[in-house]
């Protein structure tokens, strides 16, 4: 019997080994008579669509080379990459060096602002733009401007091609209008706007136009387009899906996850019918994974290694049918090369001039430049606020030289309402509102009007211009009112309202978004009343006109938790009363230094390493010109300085220098621990600062969540000068 069974698996298996035998040598005789052509089609998915570097680094190991690439969304970026020449291996650190969280929104990089709209670009929450007079909703539109200068390098060395069957591997792609419903076949024209429309999914980014065609993702007419390779001649179809063909109830748990399935209702009906097409179909499961879960893009690749490994034989015996390809050259690797810039090539702008382009460009013709110099150039064009987006193409003059082609879409509304909320112990509650208005009068002009509605109001208005290298005007207002302390021997002692409008008059001139150099004067009216009878100082109200000059320094990745970047701010201020001119007396002035660093340690921390100095020259000033350290607020006046491990304007002085430094650890998504240290002496003349008899200092620790509103943080602080223990808490964007 057992005997029996075996000579029945013997002969079953030399039959399977027969049958394989002749069905290969059918395959091979037939397949290479006719010269094997062999298609690709990759689904989009997001990140989860990284998976399909699995099944190209398998066909990469093995030597097949399709014939033809097809693919949607991310499937296409990344099928485009393979097509022009690109390994896997290549790809995948491609991908590795975009950073996925600025592709994700509409913001602009603080590097990109012009130098003023640094200082006040971090202060709102919300944003409402204001078109034809009507307020709009929040501009929270993904314009995709990041993931088309991404599209705008990837493929240098092919932005001539604009039949994309020219490629190195012929490729095509599928969008959908949205007008209509209908896929638009997509296999001629600039390849960035090409993949740009193909992977527009809703709530990620806008529609994208080409040929006067509203396009979007085109997974939402079919998301594994196996039908595009109808016709092309193609022998064998291989496919890499990623795509969850519905979620549960228990998985739509987000905006995102709702939208993917209402993609992927007719993807549902017609998945059998595209699968059915293919010779072989590798499906990668990727559970916990979304369109937007670019972090788990390690975990995703080797899941779609594994997934793809099982038909590692078929691949090899497909490469060996085809024979050896043809090898391709690589694309141009310009990310680390420099690049000659023959030709610069302006469109007609109704917002900005050439000049100002130019200048904001920081490009010369016959300059040579990396493709990070470009990126740097079109961010700080956008960066001016008064277009969606801003790329550029790079078109060969001859074998040694590049056109740069800029290309501007620009907004159509230039006004803003916005709002932000503040709190903090100085200051107590706040609501802002802003009124922005750029191209006011003059192109690259902006007028911006803010009010802070609180126990203690604040109002501030300029009109400034950004000429870059061209010195401009600004014209500025402020206003405060607060309560202003006195402390003797950690006692509150006295109590005023302090009230101040100054008006000033400045020419200024930056450079590149990162120097500023001002010089003019002020008008300013200081009012203090006491709130107390006590007699240690009198009330005042008194007129001043300053003269000023600043040099400023801002290369802050951020202005709240920088974690990399240096802050130096200079300035000499002349302070006089009118009342004095004629009078032969010693004029008085104050040098202020502060300086601010962020230094990156291993992976989120960073230490940030502060310092001021401040000397005043003369006999003494008035009371609202002393040297005030207290405090942990970012949004102070003259010279208030935060100091930790003492209230707001509790040390006063005539010269100061302070060294400090926070230790900054985000231990979570947005949650930080703060260790806080600084050490300060204030003396009378600027010489004994240095061998002064007191060393003054404060050490703290916080907690702070950045909320949508802004940092909630907690602070705990106190010194080894005194006894007490305080906290702070603030809550909102510092204004």
């Amino acid at each position: 019997m057992l005997k029996q069974k075996r000579s029945k698996c013997f002969f079953g298996l030399v039959t399977l080994i027969l049958f394989g035998f002749n069905t290969f040598a059918q395959i091979d005789s037939t397949l290479q008579s006719s010269n094997l052509k062999v298609g690709l089609v990759l689904s989009g998915g997001g990140a989860k669509a990284m998976a399909h570097l699995g099944l190209l680094r398998i066909m990469d190991e093995e030597g097949l080379q399709p014939d033809y690439i097809a693919g949607t969304s991310m499937g296409a970026v990344l099928g485009a990459m393979y097509a022009m020449g690109y390994s896997a291996t290549e790809i995948q650190l491609k991908m590795y060096q975009i950073h996925w969280a600025d592709v994700m929104t509409n913001d602009r990089p603080r590097r990109s602002l012009s130098f003023l709209d640094k200082q006040t670009e971090d202060r709102y929450a919300l944003s409402f733009p204001i078109s034809k007079g009507k307020i709009l909703l929040p501009d929270g539109i993904n314009y995709g401007h990041h993931i088309l200068n991404e599209l705008d390098r990837l493929s240098v060395g092919f932005h001539d091609v604009t039949d994309l069957s020219q490629l190195q591997i012929p490729f095509i792609c599928i969008a959908t209008n949205l007008e209509t419903g209908e896929g638009v076949v997509l296999d001629k024209g600039y390849l960035p706007d090409v993949l740009r429309a193909t992977s527009s999914f809703p709530t990620l980014f806008s529609p994208h136009e080409i040929d006067n065609k509203v396009l979007v993702d085109g997974g939402l007419v079919s998301n594994l387009p196996f039908f595009l390779l109808d016709g092309k001649g193609m022998d064998v179809l291989i496919g890499s899906d990623v795509q969850t063909i519905l979620y549960t109830r228990e998985d739509l748990n987000s905006v995102l996850r709702i939208m993917e399935q209402l993609s992927s209702f007719v993807n549902a009906e017609n998945y059998r019918s595209d699968t059915a097409k293919a010779d072989f179909l590798v499906r990668t499961e990727v559970p916990g994974a979304g369109i937007s879960s670019f972090e788990l893009m390690d975990s995703i690749i080797r899941q779609g290694y594994r997934a793809a490994e099982k038909y590692r034989p078929r691949i090899k015996e497909l490469a060996r049918l085809k024979g050896l390809s043809a090898a391709t050259s690589k694309p141009m690797q310009a990310s680390s090369d420099t690049i000659l810039i023959g030709k610069i090539v302006l469109p007609k702008s109704d917002l900005s001039s050439h000049n100002y382009l130019k200048s904001k460009l920081g490009i010369e013709e016959g300059s040579r430049v990396s493709l990070e110099d470009i990126k740097r150039g079109v961010d700080r064009i956008w960066g001016s606020q008064l277009f969606r987006t801003v790329d550029y193409s790079l078109l060969p003059i001859d074998s040694n030289s590049y056109s740069l082609n800029l290309r501007l879409d620009e907004l159509n509304y230039l006004t803003h309402i916005r709002l932000g909320i503040h709190y903090d112990d100085d200051f107590q509650t706040a609501v802002l509102l802003n009124y922005t208005h750029r191209n006011l009068l003059l192109k690259n002009s902006k007028l911006s009007l803010d009010a802070a509605v609180g126990v203690n109001p604040r109002f501030w208005a300029s009109y400034t211009f950004d000429r870059e290298f061209i010195p401009t005007v600004r014209l500025s207002f402020r206003s405060h009112r607060f309560k202003s302390k006195i402390y003797v021997n950690q006692d509150l002692a006295d109590e005023k309202v302090y009230l101040d409008f100054s008006g000033e008059f400045a020419v200024e001139s930056a450079i590149y978004n990162r120097f500023l150099l001002s010089a003019g004067l002020q008008l300013e009216n200081i009012d203090i009343n006491n709130t107390r009878s006590s007699g240690l100082s009198a009330e005042s109200n008194n007129n001043y006109l300053n003269y000023f000059g600043t040099l400023k320094l801002d290369l802050l990745d951020k202005a709240i938790f920088p974690t990399t970047g240096v802050l130096l701010n200079g300035s000499y201020r002349v302070i006089t009363k009118p009342e004095t001119y004629t009078l032969d007396l010693e004029l008085s002035s104050v040098l202020d230094l502060r300086y601010r660093q962020a230094i990156p340690l291993k992976r989120n921390h960073t230490l940030e390493v502060k310092g001021v100095l401040m000397n005043t020259l003369g006999p003494d000033l008035d009371y609202a010109y002393n040297q005030f350290l207290g405090g942990l607020g970012e949004n102070y006046i003259n010279y208030m300085v935060p100091f930790v491990g003492y209230r707001f304007q509790e040390l006063v002085g005539r010269n100061t220098i302070i060294a400090g430094m926070d230790y900054n650890w985000q231990f979570l998504r947005n949650h930080y621990l703060i260790g806080k240290a600084n050490f300060a002496t204030i003396e009378a003349t600027f010489d004994k600062l240095f061998n002064s008899d007191v060393l003054l200092d404060g050490y703290g620790l916080s907690y702070a969540y950045l909320s949508p509103l802004g940092p909630l943080q907690l602070t705990v602080m106190g010194s080894t000068n005194h006894a007490n223990i305080y906290t702070y808490v603030n809550l909102g964007f510092w204004f």
